[in-house]
């Protein structure tokens, strides 16, 4: 048997509440516990020895912290359910909002509700180009959203299908019509922190009966060739359609003018910096049609393709605004500067005779615009073989003076 000496807080009878001497023997084979000179009750411990120990008590301090614990444990564990229960019933709550709204699409095709716009993201093909919205584009929502004129017209959202990915917890709908409208009343909400529902007609769409409504309902503000652009070659990319043929059936639109806008998506894909200099310098929807078709055939030149992109580069670097016909004249005068470079090189060619020694002539650049042939009046060649020779020369020399 073994002696210490340590602190040992114990439960005693209420008239020896004090300090005292506590000294227990215990059985090491039985583990039963016998308390010495005490009131201590009698407890059970294995493998103990005989322990001599100097215990302070204080036996209603003791009792009070042990009260006030428990009751402090009861309390957290009583709103910890509380608060459980409230987790629960608000779950069952939107899941039984969710069926009531399902229940009237089905019945009613659409209906008007009233949701907060940050329980909404925009659809993954929205038609408009979203990182283009600003306070400036919207400025004249913002401030009726803001005022007793409030919201004109609502926007059109459907339930956030299982597969799409939600930017946050609280997102229940996906706008696919008035984009514009859903970005200045969050504006109002998160920013101006001013109280604000958006009124929205809910329906239950596919995609692709997303994507023809989203189409139909912005023609009303009238599209830019950018937007079109991007919005058909999304439709394409994220298999929508198979193909260019079936968008153009399906949508009732000519085949060469889906061509025409599919040039933005090739621009944009191929070229972004082009799409940058736009976006940063000028104004991206100001872009045309034209102006794209162009670009891209004279990016199918590699020596072109350089200058281009040197140029969009450079005016980036530098940071000014410019007007868009500028700065797209200007990327055409640096392809141009190219095409000058490559009619200056120097052209002086000699035409040889039958055996390919002597000189009988010769073809020689004189100017920019002109090219001179000489030949001598006397030659061993006959007509058909100075054509020939000719004909391999100005072949030659022909794509430079276009």
């Amino acid at each position: 048997m073994t002696k210490r000496k340590l602190n040992f807080p114990g439960f005693v009878p209420k008239k020896i509440a004090s300090n005292i001497n506590v000294e227990k023997e215990i059985e090491p084979e039985t583990g039963s516990e016998t308390n010495i000179n005490t009131g201590l009750k009698k407890r059970t411990g294995a493998g103990m020895t005989k322990i001599s120990e100097t215990a302070s008590i204080n036996l209603k301090d003791d009792y009070n912290r042990l009260k006030l614990e428990e009751r402090n444990f009861k309390i957290k564990e009583s709103d910890f359910q509380n608060r459980e229960q409230k987790f629960e019933s608000k779950i069952n709550q939107l899941e039984l909002e969710q069926k009531k709204v399902k229940k009237l699409i089905e019945e009613e095709g659409e209906f008007c509700i009233d949701i907060d716009p940050r329980e909404c993201q925009v659809i993954k093909i929205p038609g408009r180009i979203q990182k283009l919205l600003n306070e400036q584009v919207c400025d004249n929502l913002i401030t009726d959203f803001n005022s007793h004129i409030g919201q004109k017209e609502p926007i059109y959202i459907r339930p956030i299908p299982d597969d799409v990915e939600k930017i946050n917890d609280n997102i229940k709908y996906e706008v696919f019509a008035g984009t514009r409208r859903r970005w200045a009343a969050e504006h109002v909400v998160n920013e101006l922190n001013q109280k604000f529902r958006l009124k929205a007609f809910i329906k239950n769409l596919s995609d692709e009966e997303a994507s023809v409504f989203t189409e139909k309902e912005n023609a009303k503000v009238e599209w830019s060739d950018v937007e079109f652009g991007f919005f058909y070659s999304e439709l394409l990319a994220n298999g929508t359609y198979k193909n260019q043929q079936e968008l153009a059936k399906k949508r009732n639109i000519d085949k060469s003018m889906v061509t025409e806008y599919l040039r933005f998506g090739i621009l944009r894909e191929s070229f972004p910096l082009i799409i940058s200099a736009f976006d940063n310098l000028s104004n991206l929807l100001e872009l045309r049609k034209l102006w794209v078709k162009k670009l891209l055939m004279l990016l199918e030149d590699k020596s072109k393709e350089k200058a281009i992109l040197l140029k969009a580069s450079s005016l980036i670097k530098a940071g000014k605004k410019l007007s868009s016909n500028v700065l797209y004249n200007s990327l055409i005068k640096a392809a141009d500067n190219t095409y000058k470079t490559d009619r200056l090189e120097a052209i002086k060619e000699s035409i040889k005779n039958k055996k390919g020694k002597e000189s009988i002539g010769t073809f020689t650049r004189s100017s920019v615009n002109n090219i001179d042939i000489k030949i001598k009046s006397k030659s061993t060649l006959t007509k058909e073989e100075l054509k020939k020779e000719l004909s391999i020369l100005i072949d030659k020399y022909y794509k430079v003076n276009m």
